[in-house]
């Protein structure tokens, strides 16, 4: 069926603030400022990062390093064996990027960012509350951080630089 917005969401963040893997229904993201890294999983390979994983410290961070490197030496192509079951791609300023239905991803600012973006729904979407809900390391709008308390600060000190 059709998709409908299900509302504006507005995300702002530091250089190397991000939010863990996950998934969940459509999306999309226009990045206004900064540079942000996307790692994408098709929906068979999706999955949610361990709790309390910052970016960082992931697998997908990991391999996207190796490749950067070994692209940027012009040596040869990364080659880990194994294909990595991640795609990825970097946001510039104007960039827009629709999230299909059940792709996972994730994020990291390379920079200090500011994007506009939102859920898309349709009939059997899930609303916006159990996103939240089953997501909750992964929520970055301003209309969220109004809620925070005391341990989503704690949770997020890392990915925010905020004092715990």
């Amino acid at each position: 069926g059709a998709l409908a917005a299900a509302g504006l969401d507005f995300f702002a963040g530091p250089a190397l603030s991000g939010i863990p893997m996950h998934y969940h229904g459509p999306v999309w993201n226009a990045l206004v400022y900064g540079r942000k890294l996307w790692a994408l999983l098709p929906p068979s390979e999706s999955r949610f990062a361990p709790e309390q994983q910052h970016p960082l410290d992931s697998d997908w961070y990991r391999t996207w390093r190796l490749r950067s490197k070994a692209d940027s030496a012009n040596r040869r192509r990364f080659d880990g064996g194994e294909r990595p079951p991640w795609r990825f791609c970097v946001q510039e300023e104007g960039d827009a990027l629709y999230v299909p239905l059940g792709w996972g991803h994730a994020t990291l600012n390379l920079r200090e960012g500011l994007a506009v973006g939102g859920f898309l729904h349709d009939a059997l979407s899930l609303g916006l509350h159990m996103q939240v809900q089953h997501a909750p390391r992964g929520v970055g709008s301003l209309q969220n951080a109004a809620v925070w308390g005391d341990s989503w600060r704690r949770l997020c000190s890392r990915a925010f630089a905020l004092e715990a």
